[in-house]
């Protein structure tokens, strides 16, 4: 996962590495579609623990979708 500015486009970018798309994503996460929805437009934040579930659905670590981190 390379570096990018925000939440929103490091979820998009892990989505679209793993080939899912935001209803998929919604479906893995049991959560709403709107909710996955309001995530990529950055009206709201996951929570840190959803974050980790986020995390482990597109096999990345949790801080490459907060923070950026790219592990060497």
């Amino acid at each position: 996962m390379k570096r990018t500015d925000s939440l929103p486009d490091r979820l998009r970018e892990a989505c679209e590495a793993r080939g899912l798309t935001r209803a998929a994503l919604a479906l893995a996460l049991d959560v709403d579609r709107s909710t996955v929805d309001h995530w990529f437009l950055g009206d709201r934040t996951p929570s840190a623990a959803t974050v980790e579930r986020i995390a482990i659905v597109l096999g990345v670590e949790p801080g490459a979708l907060l923070f950026g981190e790219v592990r060497s």
